[in-house]
């Protein structure tokens, strides 16, 4: 009966890693559909980029310029319409960094890069579609997520003194 609890645990152990690994196997996927919705904000982010320096060339003025004399202005309309404007050009500021970060990182880099322009505004727009990746990215995280379910079995049988083997004396 021991033995064939063992095998159980075996193989529980084993479904726990292959489903660890489908689990990390979804990050790639994740992230390119992230990556597309962030380059569809920085697009539309760039028509007001693009709009509001033609706006500011009309006045002979740069936008940086341009945005600060309006923002100095004493009419409270205008100083709201500023505003905005330039949390317009942050966001596209940002999502233009962002992009750049995505392009430049290495498999590993990557979710590093994810975590720190992570926007939930943006995620909430993600239709998220599962699938397989067969690619060296979806093979890295794979391993990964064996070898962090191998790890968190190995500790939770350590610490609770789980598949211990008695020795057999002769």
């Amino acid at each position: 009966m021991n033995a064939w609890l063992r095998s159980f645990g075996n193989l529980t152990d084993r479904i726990l890693c292959v489903v660890a690994a489908l689990v990390l196997l979804q990050a790639p996927i994740y992230m390119n559909q992230y990556q597309n919705v962030l380059a569809g904000a920085q697009q539309e982010a760039e028509r007001s980029f693009d709009r509001l320096r033609e706006i500011a060339a009309g006045f002979d003025q740069t936008l940086d310029d341009y945005l600060a004399e309006l923002l100095a202005n004493d009419n409270p309309k205008v100083v709201a319409n500023a505003t905005e404007d330039q949390e317009k050009l942050d966001r596209y500021y940002g999502y233009t960094s962002a992009l750049e970060g995505f392009e430049q990182a290495s498999v590993f880099t990557r979710p590093f890069v994810f975590l720190r322009w992570y926007d939930p505004a943006l995620a909430s727009a993600v239709v998220f579609q599962a699938g397989l990746p067969i690619t060296m990215e979806g093979f890295v995280y794979a391993l990964l997520g064996i070898l962090l379910m191998m790890l968190f079995i190995g500790l939770v049988k350590k610490i609770f003194g789980l598949g211990k083997r008695e020795k057999q004396t002769a």
